[in-house]
């Protein structure tokens, strides 16, 4: 039993970590409308399937440190994730992923969309940015590779 959870939490981990590595890739600007947000779709998949696994303290660093990565204002992502942690675990999305694969991009892409949103909204207040329609794009990007990324790490698992 122990091995499995140690098991468990290295493949997490390394999950992020190669998460982490594909969203700080630097791309051209023209691409980046149409890059999707790794970190937060590797962080709705293991919440989904671990609801109670990632507690306020780990989503709030994780959250943190991509903020640094990234280099937004600091505690946005922290904040966004931990909302999104909250809607996965209350509303019991993580039973989603027994739904068929077109109800599951659906709920990513919106999720999606929400966390941009907040995050938006959060910039918008501290350092009163514009608006980007570009934030719709993520959103349906990151729904049309959720079916990859579900695959890749359940097939790891």
């Amino acid at each position: 039993m122990i091995n499995y959870r140690i098991q468990n939490r290295f493949i997490i981990s390394l999950s992020f970590m190669i998460a982490i590595i594909l969203q700080i890739i630097p791309l051209p600007i023209r691409t980046c409308i149409f890059y999707p947000s790794w970190v937060l779709l590797t962080f709705i998949y293991w919440t989904s399937v671990f609801p109670y696994l990632f507690n306020l303290r780990i989503i709030f660093i994780l959250g943190i440190f991509i903020d640094l990565i990234i280099g937004t204002t600091l505690g946005v992502h922290a904040l966004a994730f931990i909302v999104i942690s909250y809607f996965l675990i209350v509303l019991k999305l993580h039973l989603f992923l027994k739904l068929a694969i077109w109800y599951q991009i659906l709920i990513i892409m919106l999720l999606s969309l929400f966390v941009k949103i907040i995050i938006f909204l959060l910039n918008f207040l501290v350092i009163h940015i514009s608006f980007q329609s570009e934030i719709f794009w993520n959103a349906i990007v990151d729904g049309i590779i959720w079916p990859v990324i579900s695959f890749l790490i359940k097939k790891n698992c």
